[in-house]
């Protein structure tokens, strides 16, 4: 059976939770990330789906998750608070280009592009990349499919790397993680990219891989509807196209008022061990 392993956005606090979850389905389940035809990861899922893409053994990858924060490169974010967005690291202007629906996907991220241009952040763009090398442990892309999302601040058009490619995957997933206003904007080739909105890219891929089956994992449940990736899944599973879907729940919610928060790490990673063996079942009538 051909399955595709698509993961959402949701900063720190996703990371962490959507480990968790593969993790859980792993043990209820057999669940194995490698036996996925394609991995295809946006933002907080571009770091989780290179991770375990490499191999690194989701046991592993959980305890990390599980060890106190160490200091970091990563500016701190502000205090966890109830932010209608999620997290309170975005500047104001920049959110509303963000959660606003107004113009095309291709002209929203012209502008959410521009605006980020004139903030200043508190990491140079290197010593950002250079942050996503100890995550990773290489700048190799994996033998499989891993395709990494992110925006093209020029064009605005949606962006979907692959190994043939020509960047590096550190490259890769930190331009599918830099969030505007927040982070610096990644650039390769002569062009510049964001954390921004994207066209949806399940369908496609879904239809060129040929693929059975998908299963979605992407903390919705902590993200402002402005900011969920996956309206085509939706459409996808109504049809009749096997879909598994992990998005999250009150438990959820309850830990990521910050999803920039690394001190959420550890109550995430274990609520997404404990959501992704709730969702062992429904995984297993997928397989069967």
């Amino acid at each position: 059976m051909r399955i595709g392993l698509m993961l959402g956005g949701g900063g720190i606090v996703g990371i962490a939770w959507e480990l968790g979850v593969m993790a859980g389905l792993e043990e209820r389940a057999g669940f194995d990330p490698l036996a996925m035809e394609v991995i295809v990861g946006t933002s907080a899922g571009s770091v989780a789906g290179a991770q375990v893409a490499l191999g690194t053994p989701l046991s592993e990858l959980v305890a990390r998750q599980q060890r106190p924060p160490r200091r970091t490169t990563t500016p701190a974010p502000p205090a966890p608070s109830r932010s209608a967005a999620g997290t309170t690291v975005i500047p104001e202007e920049i959110m509303r280009l963000l959660l606003s629906q107004t113009g095309s996907v291709e002209e929203r991220v012209i502008a959410i592009g521009a605006a980020a241009a004139d903030v200043p952040v508190a990491l140079r763009e290197e010593d950002y990349v250079d942050s996503f090398r100890t995550m990773l442990g290489s700048d190799q892309w994996p033998a499989g499919d891993l395709r990494l999302s992110t925006a093209e601040c020029g064009s605005g058009r949606t962006v979907l790397w692959t190994k043939h490619d020509g960047i590096d995957l550190v490259r890769a997933v930190a331009s599918s993680c830099a969030i505007p206003g927040y982070f610096p904007s990644v650039g390769f080739a002569g062009q510049r990219y964001i954390d921004g909105p994207r066209r949806d890219c399940h369908g496609p891929v879904a239809k060129e891989k040929q693929l059975d089956a998908l299963v979605f994992i992407g903390p919705l449940g902590a993200l402002p509807s402005g900011l969920r990736l996956n309206p085509e899944i939706d459409q996808m599973a109504a049809a009749g196209f096997p879909v598994v879907q992990v998005t999250g729940g009150d438990a959820l919610a309850a830990v990521a008022t910050e999803l920039m928060d690394p001190g959420a790490r550890v109550a995430a990673v274990n609520v997404g061990l404990d959501d992704g063996r709730a969702a062992a079942d429904a995984f297993t009538a997928l397989t069967s």
